[in-house]
Parts: structure tokens; C-alpha cells; sequence
């Protein structure tokens, strides 16, 4: 065998990967290759980008209109929930499935689902505490207001925003009727 034809090493501009040509494949420098194979040069001309998942970093492929301006590209539902769930902050409620968890529970506990306008209160004030003697529905989100500010003082600016509050709603409910 003869010596090896060198080849020249190139990048794919769509997936990145580092591919090879001999240089007699190359008439001038030009008519150096952009893609490693057909299937990124189709890629590139449907307006794709191959991008890494910001939860796990494997490969992406999506449409450039489908790639948010964050640039937070998941492969699947599972890795988004799992990335979300990371950084979810400790002031928000966490679900399953879709719901809240302290309702699913309060549900568990009466062995009912709850009626439109139930509020389940946590009794301690920290949401992220599930404990069954912790929570308490409610009958309508007026009796949780009463729960929260009962016993408490509260400013004049407070009052006075809260009335001004309750001015405009009445006042909104008095337009619709007329």
C-alpha cells in the first residue's frame, strides 16, 4: 500500500461534528464542505438548528422558529420537568400531574374532590408543608382572607388600598349590569 491520501479536517456547521475530506476532493479552497452528511445539508435548508438540551445536553434538532429566545432547548418532557423542578423556588407551589400537591392531598384526606371555591390553607403559612394536620379547606377564599388577616394590624395605606380595591370592583360590577 502507498502512502495515505491526508485529509483535511472540517466542522459541520449543523451538528458539529468533526468530519474529513481529501484534499483532492477539493478543487480550491472555496468549494470547502459545510456539512458532514446529506441528511444536515437537508437539515440546514428546512431552517433547522441542531442545539444541546439544557437539561441533560444531548442533541437537539428543532426548527429555528421552535427555539425560544432563551434558548432553553429540552429533548423531552421528562428533562424539562426535571430542569423545572431543579430550579423551581420555594415560594411556589409544587405539583403532580398538573395539580396542586396540597390539593391532592386535602382531597386524600376528606375522600372527596374538592367543590369549586374550596381553598385549602396552610396552617403554619409554609406552603411547601404537606403534613395532613397542617391543612385546612375552606369554604370560599373570603374565609382564607379572614384565616390570614384576622388579629392583624395592618397600616393605613394597607386599609386604604384594600377599600379603594373593593370601590373599583363594585363599581366594574355596576357597568356590566347597565
Amino acid at each position: 500500500m502507498g502512502n495515505p491520501v491526508p485529509r483535511i479536517w472540517f466542522v459541520c456547521q449543523m451538528c458539529g461534528a468533526r468530519f474529513g475530506r481529501m484534499a483532492c476532493e477539493m478543487k480550491r479552497p472555496a468549494d470547502a464542505p459545510k456539512y458532514c452528511s446529506r441528511s444536515c445539508k437537508n437539515a440546514s435548508q428546512r431552517d433547522q438548528v441542531v442545539t444541546k438540551c439544557f437539561g441533560c445536553g444531548s442533541p437537539v434538532s428543532k426548527k429555528r422558529s421552535e427555539v425560544p429566545v432563551s434558548g432553553r432547548v429540552y429533548c423531552t418532557r421528562l428533562c424539562y420537568d426535571a430542569d423545572r423542578t431543579r430550579k423551581r423556588k420555594q415560594t411556589t407551589y409544587p405539583k403532580i400531574g398538573g395539580r396542586h400537591i396540597h390539593r391532592v392531598i386535602a382531597e386524600q384526606i376528606l375522600g372527596r374532590k374538592l367543590k369549586r371555591g374550596e381553598v385549602v390553607h396552610h396552617k403554619d403559612g409554609n406552603i411547601q408543608n404537606f403534613k395532613p394536620d397542617n391543612l385546612e379547606v375552606l369554604k370560599n377564599q373570603a374565609d382564607h382572607q379572614r384565616e390570614h388577616f384576622t388579629g392583624k394590624k395592618q397600616s393605613a395605606e394597607t386599609i386604604e388600598k384594600r377599600v379603594k380595591s373593593r370601590q373599583r370592583t363594585l363599581l366594574m360590577k355596576k357597568k356590566v349590569r347597565i
